[in-house]
């Protein structure tokens, strides 16, 4: 499994605008890239209108294990405890016109306030509400390098 440490997210504000997030990913794995209409509210994450594209990924090369560590990965990167994916009608691929269910992941541990580093069950945790753009920015609040 993936952690916030083997990932990197920039955000390409150059090519969408609020509310669409268009962010690049790295991964193990290879680098995708995810286009969604996106909402942090009460510490979950809604991605409406998902577009996926694997940019040096083969097809089929980042299947439902892979997407399940990113899902963890990018929750413990911006501190949420729920995702929900939903995904826009296919283009192309199998059952292309088909607008895929939604999809739930819950975060497995969240640090605990205070952070002595060891993690807890992500259950009864409050983290406050977030823009979509607040997660991409360091400490210093300056935006990561490309």
């Amino acid at each position: 499994m993936w952690t916030a440490d083997d990932i990197a997210i920039t955000l390409r504000h150059d090519l969408t605008e609020d509310p669409v997030v268009t962010a690049e990913i790295k991964t193990p794995d290879g680098t995708i890239w995810v286009m969604a209409d996106l909402s942090i509210t009460d510490n979950v994450m809604t991605l409406r209108q998902v577009h996926i594209h694997g940019h040096d990924v083969g097809s089929g090369g980042y299947g439902a294990r892979q997407l399940r560590w990113l899902a963890q990965a990018v929750m413990e990167a911006i501190d949420v405890n729920l995702t929900i994916v939903e995904g826009a009608s296919r283009t192309t691929g199998a059952n292309p016109g088909r607008r895929p269910g939604p999809i739930r992941f819950q975060r497995k541990t969240v640090a605990p306030p205070g952070g002595d580093g060891r993690a807890e069950p992500s259950e009864g945790r409050d983290v406050p509400s977030q823009t979509p753009h607040e997660f991409a920015q360091g400490p210093d609040g300056a935006e990561p390098p490309d």
